[in-house]
């Protein structure tokens, strides 16, 4: 599977960070635990993890449900084109090996859930925190770029 580079993560890795950051400041030792219901799993690629807790049996697992680019075109209509915007495939936990590479998380349990955010980690979560604040979305977040009072939401 493709390692999508910080550069082009888009809504759905810094959403996963927030959310992570929200489990780990309510865990304890150190780090927390996602709720496997709430992670998008593609089963093809990752069985038994969406099979967690009771959920239904075989894959529900669609082609639009795989992770928006940064570049990903909001607006626009055409399948094929936000297509070509998404990785194939590629799911929340593909999403937290991202952010593990990147250096701002760790995934020590894939069966528990168990993650653990880094100090880089808990700096863009304040920097993301910030812009959500100030009205952006997880979708035009930009690591290092302030929104403006101008710039449009």
């Amino acid at each position: 599977m493709k390692i999508v580079p910080v550069e082009e993560f888009g809504k759905d890795h810094w959403s996963l960070l927030g959310y992570i950051e929200t489990c780990c400041v309510d865990g304890r030792d150190g780090g927390g635990e996602v709720d496997h219901d709430r992670m998008r799993t593609n089963e093809n690629r990752n069985p038994g993890l969406g099979l967690h807790r009771g959920r239904r049996t075989g894959s529900g697992w669609k082609g639009e449900y795989s992770t928006r680019l940064k570049s990903f075109p909001w607006g626009s209509k055409d399948e094929k084109e936000k297509a070509r915007h998404r990785v194939a495939g590629h799911d929340d936990w593909d999403c937290l090996e991202d952010l593990d590479k990147a250096g701002l998380a760790r995934l020590i349990s894939y069966v528990n859930g168990f993650v653990q955010i880094t100090d880089a980690g808990l700096a863009m979560a304040a920097e993301l925190r910030a812009h959500k604040a100030r009205g952006g979305w997880f979708s035009n977040f930009e690591p290092g770029k302030k929104l403006s009072a101008e710039e449009p939401a």
